[in-house]
């Protein structure tokens, strides 16, 4: 019988607005029985961690669950024991940064695997830094040799986020929007699909079904490869009318729908 795996997203899908799960799905996740579970989001392991604490879960200890982080630019096992990193080349990386740097209207986040970097930090990159979890060091040029493997892109402007994206175009990277004001920038290749893919293949799960739940442009690739897709009801209409079903997460949960 073919193993089930459901990946979820966490933003936007999993948690809700002020960073908590639903009761129904932090006891599946306290449990974490039958179905293979893999979170999946452009998170770091810090912010995760942190997420999954706040709400009582796994305090203390390491996550029990493969992770696809970074928007599949990090791959953990069980037990957050790191198998793969895929980041920018280093002339790539050269180039982007010399496009983004005159941005000054666009707060910039420069990811590696365990730090956060900022650039052109206002009142609105603050708030985000805050939403998220996420501890961040001011960007320099000391971090221009750091092994960077995401951007990400914000502004409360979608004028500004597409003058970024235009600017960046000629350039081998992955783009997507994570949220309305958020335009995530990763190497070429690196997307959720293809990390969850690898980390299966690690994993050595050869007959499965994949079950997938997003809520971003980022969760695309993800859920066009999975052979059953879910969005929340609260996704935006673009990303609702391409998966098999909505969820309304308010009732059981997001994981319960699911494992049926």
């Amino acid at each position: 019988m073919p193993q089930k795996i459901i990946c979820f997203d966490l933003d936007g899908t999993l948690i809700d607005d002020q960073g908590i799960i639903h009761p129904a799905d932090i006891e599946i996740l306290a449990s974490h029985r039958g179905s293979l579970l893999i979170p999946a989001t452009g998170r770091t392991i810090r912010s995760v961690r942190q997420l999954f604490e706040k709400n009582g879960l796994f305090i203390g200890q390491p996550l029990p669950f493969p992770l696809v982080l970074l928007n599949g630019a990090a791959l953990y096992t069980q037990g957050e024991h790191v198998v793969a990193y895929f980041h920018f080349e280093y002339d790539l990386q050269t180039k982007l940064i010399q496009l983004l740097v005159p941005f000054h209207q666009a707060g910039m986040l420069f990811f590696d695997l365990n730090e956060v970097y900022t650039l052109h930090e206002n009142g609105f990159v603050k708030e985000v830094l805050t939403s998220l979890n996420f501890r961040a060091q001011s960007f320099s040029k000391s971090n221009h040799s750091h092994e960077l493997c995401k951007v990400m892109c914000l502004s409360d402007n979608p004028e500004i986020l597409e003058a970024v994206s235009n600017s960046i175009n000629p350039l081998a990277v992955e783009t997507s929007y994570s949220l309305s004001f958020a335009l995530e920038i990763s190497p070429p290749g690196v997307n959720k699909a293809n990390a969850i893919l690898q980390l299966v293949n690690i994993l050595g799960v050869d007959d499965y079904l994949l079950y997938a739940v997003g809520d971003g442009e980022n969760d695309l690739p993800m859920l066009n490869l999975a052979n059953f897709s879910y969005a929340p009801i609260t996704a935006p209409d673009h990303i609702r009318t391409k998966v098999d079903y909505a969820i309304d997460a308010s009732v059981n949960g997001i994981l319960a729908p699911m494992l049926g």
